[in-house]
């Protein structure tokens, strides 16, 4: 039988290589991932009055808060399938910009799938 020493090092060496390997595979998310803002193929700014966003599948937006200096952004591609309507704040970085804000994403299909 291991000592108790030992046993508690495995447990740790365990840990600490499954936290390892979490933090460095992406999160998954239906909706698409994030991209650096300059493989962005069009900018949309999120001002109070946002309600909704329309974008399509496959289509990488660069989303905007603020003006000038204040101006924050980050890019997301939405990769996954169109679905219902969902709230612009499900993306993390989303929700970290605009909070509580209620805006509406609406995906279309991508016209590049359409034409196959």
């Amino acid at each position: 039988m291991k000592s108790l020493p030992q046993s508690i090092v495995a447990i740790a060496v365990c840990a600490a290589a499954w936290s390892s390997a979490a933090a460095q595979s992406p999160a998954t998310d239906p909706s698409g991932v994030q991209v650096p803002v300059e493989q962005t193929q069009r900018a949309i700014h999120i001002d109070s009055h946002t309600r909704w966003v329309n974008v399509k599948q496959m289509e990488a937006i660069r989303f905007v808060v603020g003006q000038g200096n204040d101006a924050r952004s980050f890019g997301w591609r939405f990769d996954g399938a169109p679905q219902l309507p969902f709230k612009l704040s499900r993306i993390p970085p989303a929700a970290a910009l605009i909070g509580a804000q209620d805006i509406t994403v609406y995906m279309d299909r991508s016209d590049l799938i359409d034409a196959y």
